[in-house]
């Protein structure tokens, strides 16, 4: 009888050891499970950050491509004006000095049909009588 009491006391007992030792094991694979979980919230977390942070410096990158190009475009259109520019004023200088060449030509021309010995020549020409 005692021997069966104790058989069942130790029956007990290890039933009690199996229900602590279950219960330590499921808690421990909840706190793994809820551990893994927060791993992978955290890993995704770090990922969105890296490919936000991958975005922005794209889009920085563009931007400042951008921002270059029409620098560059700025700079050009602006170097093209100043040359149209050049080349208008040179173009009227050249008609001025043109146009102040073609008077001094006239006035010498005119002078020269004044001049006294070009009239009395004429004159003797008109005046001689062909033979």
């Amino acid at each position: 009888l005692k021997a069966a009491a104790s058989g069942g006391s130790e029956q007990a007992g290890n039933k009690l050891k199996d229900a602590v030792l279950a219960k330590l094991a499921k808690e421990e694979e909840e706190a793994a499970q809820k551990k893994a979980e927060e791993e992978a919230v955290e890993k995704k977390k770090a990922e969105d950050e890296a490919a936000a942070k991958k975005k922005a410096e794209e889009e920085a990158k563009k931007k400042a491509e951008e921002e270059a190009a029409a620098k560059v475009k700025a700079e050009e259109e602006a170097a093209k004006a100043k040359a149209e520019e050049e080349a208008k004023k040179k173009k009227e200088a050249d008609d001025a000095a043109a146009a102040a060449k073609k008077k001094t030509e006239e006035a010498a021309a005119n002078k020269a049909d004044d001049s006294p010995g070009k009239k009395s020549s004429l004159a003797a020409l008109l005046t001689t009588k062909p033979d």
